[in-house]
């Protein structure tokens, strides 16, 4: 096996580099390399200083976080940077790319950093729920103080190098010319007789207590009572960091670590981050090919029409809007400009760009504009047929090798390429709303849908910052179909006696942004009733259509579920009239508490995954999790839907399920990959390869 630490010394300096491509991650074979390497350089009378450097893009991106979770292997990651400050020979840290987590920790175990200017630093490990684990939350505040360094831990964001805040981390930070400026560094400290210089005894960012413990109650403050995990013990490893010794500090990090190590909540989170990682790994990237994509036709100029404009855009490609009439192109290049300067507001575009970017738009009213295209996209038409003749009209006119997609969840992606000539072109790509915010792309394969269509159209995505999730062209897609099932249990709690309200609080408390009714009047009462139908919930939503008819159309109409005014959502009593209107009719039932709520959602969605995965519809149960995460607000620490089901148990959602399956009705019975995981002893998780 090929070593992961290069070794070689010139003129009394050790050159110790990273090669462990590609982000140089701090695993097992790493850790015995460097420990190997500063055994050798330390027993060499020869070597006079230590330079540690990375290979390829970056100096070290942090753990290995496949390891996480499981008993560590020698040397452990904390006692090997310790090694490296315990060091007799100066240590020097040159740093490029970036130093995060893990990688930024072994820099200041280091006596001296050197850096590029472009590097960036960070400590993301709060994004995975968990603290920087090997020295980190001791180290960095004797340099920085807690300002400093709370505000890199908790927010997770990485900073350049060579920023204000981040400078006192380094003694020297250069343009170019990164190892050459090491080994010039190196060579001063030995003609100097500089000493060793250990971090764990370094006392600027300590010795203003008062500040100290300004920053660290201003970020207690913040945080609040309700804080999730890692914020708030990473808090306390920071504050123990001056009221501690080293050593004793060093015992506090590694306890509050494992303690987050073990959390559901850190299991989560690294569940989603493997997941964001396989969701990109499709069958059609081992043979397909993404075609060159210069011009983007987009017809239908409507909400999600007028934001894929935008978006592309922004991105780069020309980009032609094709409207039915002159009055609907007008209306729609209204709208788009107000999203464009919505992006200038918000700081996404300058002014400049956005004028630029205009001319990059070509509104027309004759799919004959759309001849030059390399994917068109339709974002109009309400109905399949409608669709379906669009989708003809544009066989006529595309060029050979253009993609065609539609924006519809609903789309029948078989059907639409039927009325083609190039059906291996033909494909789906439903952007959830709002579709700037959004960062979900649900990629609609077809029957027939080729190798080189599907990867294009993925690249597209990804080129407009979004996230592809591959699905099989069913209605609903995935955000559809589990949203939808999501709304039939909270409809049948509402018919057992809770009230929307109740529904509501019980799922934001559970981690939703928004109740599945407050959702609902923000989506708009019709659109919600055409997805719970085109889901096949037509029998559930008695209670909805009662809503439409009495002109509850949602907020737009300032009234829905709840009524709206001046002072935001209330409680309308003509609704709990009407619902305990259909109550009686159907016998209602008892009242279920908030517990019940919460299972009940999530036992719906998790039934209706499971029949995707049953069915091929998705790759692997971890898709879904990613979908819903990005597109549809689902609580990202509670890792998806699915993952969310592993934690809570299958067994006990499985009988949940069966229990409202007695009355009949189909759409609860427990699918058979249920049984099946529950009898094997086996997870969801156990299905991501």
């Amino acid at each position: 096996m090929a070593l992961t630490v290069g070794y070689e010394v010139e003129e009394g300096v050790a050159v110790l580099s990273l090669q462990n491509p590609p982000v140089n991650a701090l695993g097992i074979a790493l850790r015995r390399d460097l420990s190997a390497a500063f055994e050798t350089a330390l027993a060499d009378r020869s070597v006079r200083v230590i330079v540690l450097i990375g290979q390829g893009k970056l100096f070290c991106a942090g753990g290995d976080i496949s390891e996480f979770g499981k008993p560590f292997e020698a040397p452990w990651v904390p006692e090997l940077f310790n090694t490296v400050e315990q060091s007799t020979k100066p240590v020097i840290a040159a740093i490029h790319g970036a130093a995060l987590g893990g990688g930024m920790e072994l820099a200041l175990a280091c006596h001296y950093r050197v850096c590029e200017a472009r590097a960036r630093i960070g400590f993301p490990e709060v994004s995975l729920g968990l603290l920087p684990g090997a020295g980190g939350t001791q180290r960095a505040p004797r340099l920085c103080g807690a300002e400093t360094a709370l505000e890199l831990m908790i927010t997770g964001k990485s900073v350049a190098a060579g920023s204000g805040a981040a400078r006192v981390f380094f003694d020297l930070i250069v343009k170019e010319g990164l190892r050459e400026a090491a080994m010039t560094f190196a060579r001063r400290l030995v003609e100097k007789g500089l000493p060793v210089r250990r971090t764990r005894d370094a006392r600027n960012g300590v010795k203003d207590a008062a500040a100290y413990q300004a920053a660290i109650a201003k970020w207690r403050k913040r945080l609040g009572k309700g804080g999730a995990e890692a914020p708030g013990e990473i808090l306390r490893c920071v504050e123990a960091a001056a009221l501690l010794p080293f050593d004793v500090g060093m015992a506090f990090e590694r306890a509050a670590f494992d303690t987050l190590e073990q959390s559901e909540t850190s299991r989560a989170l690294r569940h989603v981050f493997f997941a964001e990682n396989k969701v990109a790994k499709i069958p059609e990237a081992k043979a397909g090919h993404a075609r060159a994509l210069e011009q983007i036709g987009v017809i239908g100029g409507g909400t999600r029409g007028a934001g894929l404009v935008a978006l592309s855009l922004m991105a780069g490609f020309d980009v032609v809007l094709v409207e039915k009439d002159a009055p609907s192109l007008a209306r729609a290049l209204t709208r788009l400009r107000r999203l464009l300067d919505r992006a200038v507001s918000r700081g996404q575009l300058s002014a400049l760009q956005r004028d630029g970017i205009e001319a990059l738009l070509h509104g027309k009213t004759d799919m004959v504009a759309l001849s030059e295209a390399d994917l068109v996209i339709v974002a109009a038409g309400c109905d399949a047929l409608e669709q379906g003749q669009i989708f003809a009209q544009l066989d006529a006119v595309v060029k050979d090798g253009a993609v065609l997609a539609s924006a519809s969840p609903f789309a029948d992606i078989g059907a639409l390429a039927d009325k083609t000539g190039c059906a291996e072109d033909v494909l789906g790509l439903h952007f959830s709303l709002p579709t700037q915010m959004s960062d979900l792309v649900e990629v609609a394969v077809g029957p027939a849908s080729g190798a080189d269509a599907v990867v294009t159209a993925t690249t597209f995505a990804r080129k407009l910052g979004k996230v592809p999730v591959r699905v099989l062209g069913v209605p609903g897609r995935i955000g559809g179909r589990l949203m939808a099932a999501y709304q039939a249990a909270a409809d049948r709690l509402v018919m057992s006696g809770a009230l929307p309200r109740d529904v509501d609080r019980a799922m934001r408390r559970w981690g939703m942004a928004l109740g599945p009714y407050q959702l609902a009047d923000v989506m708009g009462l019709e659109r919600v009733l055409a997805r719970q139908e085109e889901c096949g919930h037509g029998r559930r939503v008695a209670l909805l259509r009662a809503l439409i008819k009495d002109g509850r159309l949602g907020r737009k109409t300032s009234k829905g579920w709840y009524r709206y005014d001046a002072d935001g959502g209330q409680v309308d009593p003509e609704v709990a009239a009407m619902i305990a209107s259909l109550r009686g009719q159907t016998g209602g039932g008892s009242v279920p508490d908030e517990l019940d709520i919460q299972r009940l959602c999530l036992a719906a969605m998790v039934n209706e995954g499971a029949r995707m995965v049953e069915e091929c519809q998705v790759m692997r149960p971890g898709d879904i999790d990613v979908a819903m995460i990005r597109g549809f607000a689902f609580p990202r620490w509670r890792g998806g839907p699915m993952q969310a089901a592993d934690s809570t148990g299958l067994l006990s959602l499985r009988n949940l399920l069966r229990t409202c399956a007695q009355d009949g009705d189909a759409f609860w019975r427990p699918v058979n990959l249920l049984d099946e995981l529950i009898k094997n002893g086996r997870h969801f998780s156990d299905l991501n390869g």
